[in-house]
């Protein structure tokens, strides 16, 4: 800390005002945002089951599309929507 910072933090204690805030990054608890999708799917045969899938995207749209995309990558055959939540 140079002569100027500890001056002015000592000016700031004086005044009774708060001192500066300091810039932190994003917590590291919760690094990625975006949506975590739940779909109803099937696959050739048998009883519909969850499909999750995480995705990065900001927009919910684009999210729930990257699912079904998934979703029909790994052969199954979206059935429903059942949620997104943001994440």
């Amino acid at each position: 800390m140079n002569q100027v910072e500890d001056l002015e933090r000592q000016m700031r204690e004086a005044l009774g005002v708060a001192p500066k805030k300091v810039k932190t990054t994003r917590e590291v608890s919760n690094p990625m945002r975006g949506y975590l999708i739940v779909l109803s799917v099937r696959g050739n045969s048998g009883p519909a089951f969850r499909f999750e899938h995480r995705s990065r995207s900001l927009s919910r749209t684009e999210a729930i599309l990257e699912a079904e995309k998934a979703a029909r990558a790994a052969g199954y055959k979206p059935w429903a929507l059942l949620d997104a939540v943001e994440a």
